[in-house]
């Protein structure tokens, strides 16, 4: 596979963290509210906010985090927008020194959340967009504004942002992969297209919207070709690539996640129960996690498979697809056999 475009100093100090267990890599999932209901997202919930860590408690394990060896920090939801009290977790978060990078349906970037980035910006802007006509919009993410997103998207590469588009191919908007595509290249904005869509979320609702192995595949070669790309040029992150049978991504070696509700995580798209920041110190959660992600092992016919280069297969996928880190995901196997790779 290809090197990720990720600047290399970034690759560096992930690859020192991994080598000596430091937490480099945060993400902090502000909410899990949001004003979109997207039919594919592993944590959005309509219930209260009553369990969600207060602006207090985040700058709290922040400031642990730092002292930890934090320096990258991504703000994620839900819609992180949504807090009332956002100004007060990013200004803080901002004045701290860490390089933020913020996960945004991009509906909210008016009046304050957008002066309050234009005096701290982070270091991108990720906008989830997953339709470009109401239709669309409507029926994947129950509000049909999509006009109203790339507006903001517009509005935000118009002040400087550095922005980039996140577009997940499922089966309801596949017909609009031209269109998001002209989209991105009339205005200058980079895609990140993500063609495997875990199979349930994290919340544990079922997700009956991807498309088969077989369709994946055939989407991401439909992805190549519309942007001009050979088999060879995508620019996909190899380091989740299995090598032996365990972890080796950032995952609970140099990353973290934490919950809206204090869990730290290997990986917001694992399903497992984490270590709660409520009762007990960020440097005891991390020393968990990382003995946990050490004793992780991935199927041992993944280690050996001669296709593994071409497979995204992770701990987190595995578990989702088969309910164990070692059970062999077929639905990868069946997208990589569909891959262009595989029929020349």
């Amino acid at each position: 596979m290809v090197k990720s475009n990720e600047p290399y100093f970034s690759r560096h100090i992930n690859s020192v963290g991994v080598i000596k267990g430091i937490p480099v890599s945060g993400t902090f999932e502000l909410t899990r509210r949001c004003n979109f209901r997207c039919a594919m997202c592993y944590v959005h919930s309509e219930e209260n906010r009553e369990n969600e860590l207060s602006a207090r408690e985040w700058l709290k394990i922040a400031s642990e985090a730092r002292d930890s060896g934090m320096i990258f920090l991504l703000l994620t939801g839900g819609e992180p927008f949504l807090r009332d009290d956002f100004e007060q977790i990013y200004s803080s978060l901002a004045e701290m020194g860490f390089v933020i990078t913020i996960n945004t349906n991009g509906s909210l970037y008016r009046d304050g959340v957008r002066e309050l980035l234009l005096k701290y910006p982070p270091t991108r802007l990720n906008v989830s967009l997953y339709g470009l006509t109401d239709e669309t919009c409507a029926t994947l993410c129950g509000v049909g504004n999509s006009e109203a997103v790339a507006d903001s998207i517009r509005r935000m590469k118009a002040d400087g942002q550095s922005v980039s588009i996140n577009y997940s191919p499922v089966a309801a908007n596949i017909g609009e992969m031209e269109l998001i595509a002209d989209f991105s290249q009339s205005i200058g904005v980079p895609v990140r297209f993500a063609h495997y869509v875990f199979p349930h979320t994290r919340n544990g609702l079922n997700d009956n919207v991807r498309l088969s192995p077989e369709q994946a595949a055939e989407a991401m070669e439909k992805w190549r070709t519309i942007n001009g790309f050979s088999v060879q040029d995508d620019d996909e992150n190899d380091e989740c690539a299995i090598n032996g049978r365990n972890v080796v991504c950032r995952a609970g070696r140099s990353a973290f996640w934490i919950t809206w509700d204090g869990r730290m995580l290997p990986c917001g798209t694992m399903n497992v129960e984490g270590v709660s920041l409520r009762n007990m110190p960020f440097k005891g959660a991390w020393n968990q996690t990382l003995e946990f992600t050490k004793a992780v092992l991935l199927p041992e016919e993944c280690s050996d498979c001669k296709k593994r280069g071409r497979c995204p297969v992770c701990a987190s996928i595995c578990l989702a697809e088969t309910g164990r880190f070692d059970g062999r995901p077929e639905y990868l196997c069946k997208m990589v056999k569909g891959s262009a790779e595989e029929k020349i």
